[in-house]
């Protein structure tokens, strides 16, 4: 019985560990996931969300603060009163691929990697997948 809380609380505890793979075009909408304590009033909650070393935006007191200027008016925050801390970034850029951190009370909560998938001639799969994405009607991105 403890064996099995052990594995599902490393299974629970894994995305924060290894992260999660998206992948975008540019142009695209992405939404790069982190939950936060459904138990704490989010008032008390402080969040940073950085890309390598850069904070590109925080949340304290309340208050959410986007702090890069690379992200200003293309970032926004999920539904925080719901405990939702995701990271939203609109019209990706090919700048941002790469890795994104979410802490939480100085705490790692989640890691993602961002691919931003660049279509070229002698790439005609990526191109085609850009595409695609460009013609659905949904404008999140897709997990590997």
């Amino acid at each position: 019985m403890v064996a099995l809380l052990l594995i599902l609380c490393l299974l629970h505890h894994l995305p924060a560990v290894f992260g999660a793979n998206l992948y975008a075009c540019p142009g695209e909408t992405v939404t790069l996931p982190c939950d936060g304590p459904a138990d704490k009033d989010t008032n008390v909650v402080d969040m940073l969300w950085k890309f390598g070393s850069m904070t590109i935006c925080s949340f304290k007191n309340g208050i959410s603060k986007f702090e890069h200027r690379d992200f200003v008016n293309r970032t926004q925050l999920g539904s925080i009163r719901q405990s939702n801390f995701s990271l939203v970034i609109n019209r990706v850029i090919v700048q941002d691929h790469g890795g994104y951190k979410c802490l939480i009370n100085d705490k790692v909560i989640q890691r993602n990697n961002l691919f931003v998938r660049v279509p070229d001639e002698n790439s005609p799969g990526e191109f085609i997948l850009c595409l695609i994405n460009m013609l659905l009607p949904q404008s999140e991105s897709y997990i590997l």
